[in-house]
């Protein structure tokens, strides 16, 4: 998209905005940027249309959530970078064990986490090894009670909803003018603030 005219981005994300919102029946609010390319003009105009995230393809082996969610860094590709060149075994090997060591730094971690995982599924083509590998990766990842499993726009939704929260002054009181039930922790208390509602905090 960074080579394109500002005319040219406007009708790529319009159409293709417009053919997934009849085929799907849903608003279409996030994007994959092409070859992860982007630029401030391509974010700017992007969010313009009505796109509220984008994933770039900048691999951060982090957990952290993303400060600006047009500029979405995922954690890390399917199996790093395992398989992207031919007959390299060693390379492979190495790629797949930074791999599963990244998902079990994210299931031991005790903070705030957000683990990004992106891929394609013609990347695995007819290769069943690759394919048997992601079901190994999906069932070390699933049924977890320590993880909350999302979709992006709803995590930019719960996010945008917690950046949102009005406080007082004094930090005991506050109002959620989302549309959100909105969960925080001060010290080691829980509150749940409801969705347009306001709260005192004891603390």
């Amino acid at each position: 998209m960074t080579v394109l005219s500002k005319i040219d981005i406007v009708y790529e994300i319009i159409e293709d905005r417009k053919e997934l919102e009849r085929l799907t029946g849903k608003l279409v609010r996030g994007m994959a940027y092409p070859f992860g390319n982007t630029n401030d003009e391509v974010v700017a105009t992007i969010k313009d249309l009505g796109i509220e995230y984008a994933r770039t393809v900048d691999d951060t082996y982090n957990f952290k959530i993303p400060e600006n969610f047009l500029k979405w860094h995922p954690t890390m590709h399917q199996f790093c970078k395992a398989y992207w060149e031919p007959n390299q075994p060693e390379k492979d090997k190495k790629e797949i064990a930074l791999f599963y060591k990244t998902i079990t730094t994210f299931i031991q971690t005790k903070e705030l986490a957000v683990m990004d995982i992106w891929g394609h599924s013609w990347e695995m083509g007819t290769d069943q090894k690759k394919w048997d590998e992601t079901d190994k990766y999906f069932n070390l990842l699933a049924n977890n009670q320590a993880v909350y499993y999302t979709s992006q726009i709803d995590l930019v939704d719960y996010i945008n909803a917690f950046r949102n929260l009005k406080f007082s002054v004094d930090k005991n009181n506050v109002t959620n003018p989302s549309a959100i039930n909105v969960c925080i922790k001060i010290n080691t208390k829980v509150f749940n603030v409801l969705a347009g509602t306001s709260m005192k905090l004891n603390y």
